[in-house]
Formats: structure tokens, C-alpha cells, sequence
């Protein structure tokens, strides 16, 4: 209670006993204003005082271009949301922490936010660090929305019995299914197939994913996956592995790699003289096409949440270069999803974890979206939570590279 206040029930209490009417009603009265004041102080103070968002990234690690692009949509997101007056009238303060993929930083990282307090938090550039830092925030009870996602999330429950991360790209199935259809849907010949991947958890799981896949799922189309090649995080050279693909004569390669391994499979390939068509994420190997000579990723089909045919994409990604000043890769637009749906969160739920939680899970269904070509968000099928259109991986948008450098959009 504060100090006036209880210096005013005191001298009420002293001067209760006896004294007329009058002076008693006239303490009751000021007494009660006195509360109503404080009451409204209150109140005021809380609207007054920002929502803390915390935004963890990996913008100095092995994804750094991801990583940068994912925290620069989600505070250009932020600001955009300040600018039309916050959330009910709150402004939205949002702390920012680098991870540096490192996945006891981003452990630590996610204990001091929990201490300030955030409301929600973006984040998880990668599997590696997310993992570490959903341990963290699940069991706080803070929602996690992230452009990561492994089924290792989900088995992570809060106290409540509910899963709190939210995935803006999905998990393995759902990542896998985005190569394949790719491939079946854009790759003119695609029966043989060889899985390139790094040797990570990311790279590691996908391989194993994509093979039940397509074993299962993708049977009927023909598809075979002959071999699997591993190779490093950071290679600077690749020529025994293309070597390694090119005696194994796939009709095309799968890559799940991240911008170093692209590089260097890339320029092994053109030292070799070996270009089979190759599906990848396009939001990982976009970062080689802006820093290379683009013609080194002939014959490259990527997917990825991006559409570069959606006006409202293309305008807020135009904004996003103005604001900060250089060219991001399309993490941002996944980045720009799951910041906008954890704030709009927010505003329909109130600043309860668990409340924003289960909005986000059952109630932002048929919001418009600038990644992916659906505008569904965060479906709950067969017991796991999807964010919207990572459920269609038939749907998501795709780019071809030609023998001279050109982007073309096929879908």
C-alpha cells in the first residue's frame, strides 16, 4: 500500500473513535478517493509501461545471414506496430541478445529474458540453439515463436501440459516434404536421388526424415534415394564429396546445407564441370546468390517462404532494405510472420503467457501471411502444432537459377 495511503487509514482509525458524523463521513469519503486515485495510478502505470519482446538470433554464427535477417524483420515489425500506437495503446520495447549459435549462450540468454520479464520472445535461428533455449522459456510458460522447428520441440511440455514454441517454417515432415515437392513439381528428372547434407542435428535428422518420406509417401512417384553424402558446416572445399555424388550418377541432388557448404559445393561443381539440378532451401543458399556471381548456382531450384510475386511482400521487403540498409535473405519474411502473429497475440489475449499461447494455437487460423502462398496459420493436426502454410509444402514459393545467373520465380 502506499505511504500516503496508509498514513490516511491511521489517522482514520485514530479519529474514528468518537467525533461526530459529519468529520467520520468526511474521512470515509477522502479515504475512498484516496484509493480510487491510487487505484487509476495504477492502472496508468501499467498502460505507461512498454511490453518487453525479447528477440534472440544468431547474427555472428555459422547462420549470421539468416540470423541478421530474422532480427531485423522482426524489429521493423515492432516499430511499424509502435507507429500505429502499440498494442491497446502500450508501446512494444523489444531487447535484443546475440546467440552467436552458440547453444549454451542462447541457454543463458533465455534465463536473463525470463528475469526482464518479456512477454514473448523471437528467436531459434537454428535447431541447435532453439532447442537450448526452449527448455527455458516452455517451463516459464513464454510463448516462443521461431523460423526453426525439430519434433524435439514438442516434447517439451510447460507445467499447463501445453507445448509454448511455435514453428515460422515446421518441422522435419513438413521441411521435407518442401524439398520433395519441389522436386517432383519443378526438377524435369528425379527418380535417383542423392540426399547432401551437413553434419549437424538440422542436417542429420532431414536426411533421416526425407528417406521415410519418400519411401512411404512419395513411393508412387518413383523416387529412390541411392546414397547420402555428409559434409562439414564450413568447408572450403567440397570436390571429394561432388566426386563422391557424380560416381553415384543421381538424376538430382537434395541439399541441406547451410551458405559456406553451398559455396563450396558450387564451386566444386563448376571445377568439375558436373551441374545436376540440385532442390535446396532457398532462404539458406539466397545469401550465396547475393554475395557471388549468381551463375555459379546453375541449375539450382530452391523453395522457400518467400514469394517474390506477392505485392505485399515485395513492398514490406523494399521497407525492410530501406531501414537497414542492405539486401536480406527471405528468413526475414518467415521472421516477419511469427513476430506479427506473436504481437497480434498479445493484443487479443493480454500479456498472460499461457493466454497468448492458446490464442495463438486456436484463434489465428485465416490470417492474412506475407510468406507461403496460404493464408492459414498455425493448424493443430495429428497432435502437433504447424504455423500455417508449412503444412502445404506443395505450396510454398519457388526459384530457379539459370546457366546465366537469372532468378526465375516459378510459381
Amino acid at each position: 500500500m502506499p505511504k500516503v495511503l496508509l498514513i490516511l487509514v491511521t489517522f482514520l482509525q485514530r479519529n474514528m473513535k468518537g467525533g461526530n458524523v459529519m468529520r467520520r463521513t468526511s474521512f470515509i469519503l477522502i479515504l475512498s478517493l484516496s484509493l480510487t486515485l491510487s487505484l487509476f495510478s495504477s492502472i496508468q502505470a501499467a498502460q505507461d509501461s512498454p511490453i518487453k519482446i525479447g528477440i534472440v538470433e544468431d547474427v555472428t554464427g555459422y547462420n549470421a545471414d539468416g540470423g541478421r535477417a530474422e532480427r531485423d524483420a522482426g524489429i521493423l515489425c515492432i516499430e511499424e506496430w509502435n507507429k500505429k500506437g502499440g498494442i491497446n495503446g502500450q508501446k512494444i520495447e523489444y531487447i535484443f541478445r546475440d546467440n552467436g549459435g552458440d547453444p549454451t549462450k542462447s541457454s543463458t540468454i533465455a534465463k536473463e529474458f525470463v528475469n526482464l520479464g518479456v512477454t514473448g520472445v523471437l528467436g531459434a535461428t537454428s535447431t541447435t540453439v532453439g532447442l537450448g533455449e526452449n527448455k527455458v522459456f516452455t517451463p516459464a510458460q513464454i510463448p516462443y515463436v521461431m523460423c526453426s522447428m525439430s519434433k524435439k520441440f514438442w516434447d517439451l511440455k510447460g507445467p499447463d501440459g501445453k507445448w509454448y514454441a511455435f514453428s515460422a517454417v515446421g518441422s522435419e515432415p513438413v521441411l521435407a516434404g518442401g524439398w520433395i515437392e519441389t522436386l517432383i513439381n519443378h526438377v524435369p528428372v528425379h527418380k535417383k536421388v542423392v540426399i547432401l547434407h551437413v553434419n549437424i542435428l538440422w542436417g542429420k535428422s532431414l536426411n533421416d526424415t526425407m528417406k521415410k518420406l519418400i519411401k512411404t509417401k512419395y513411393a508412387a512417384a518413383g523416387i529412390e534415394v541411392i546414397g547420402s553424402v555428409e559434409c562439414e558446416l564450413r568447408p572450403t572445399d567440397l570436390s571429394k564429396q561432388v566426386a563422391e555424388v557424380k560416381a553415384l550418377n543421381p538424376d538430382a541432388v537434395i541439399s541441406v546445407l547451410f551458405p559456406d557448404a553451398y559455396v563450396a559445393w558450387f564451386r566444386a561443381c563448376q571445377l568439375l564441370d558436373y551441374h545436376p539440378p540440385i532442390t535446396a532451401y532457398w532462404g539458406l543458399s539466397e545469401s550465396v546468390y547475393i554475395s557471388v556471381d549468381p551463375k555459379l548456382l546453375y541449375n539450382l531450384y530452391g523453395y522457400g517462404s518467400f514469394d517474390g510475386g506477392k505485392k505485399i511482400a515485395v513492398d514490406t521487403f523494399d521497407r525492410l532494405k530501406k531501414r537497414f540498409g542492405y539486401t536480406p535473405v527471405s528468413h526475414w519474411a518467415a521472421a516477419w510472420d511469427a513476430m506479427d502473429i506473436l504481437l497480434k497475440g498479445i493484443k487479443n489475449a493480454g500479456t498472460n503467457g499461457p493466454a497468448i499461447r492458446d490464442w495463438i494455437a486456436t484463434k489465428s487460423k485465416g490470417m492474412d501471411i506475407l510468406s507461403g502462398n496460404k493464408n492459414a496459420v498455425c493448424r493443430i493436426e495429428d497432435g502437433s502444432p504447424y504455423y500455417y502454410s508449412i503444412l502445404y509444402p506443395e505450396n510454398f514459393a519457388v526459384v530457379y537459377v539459370d546457366k546465366d545467373g537469372n532468378k526465375i520465380w516459378k510459381d
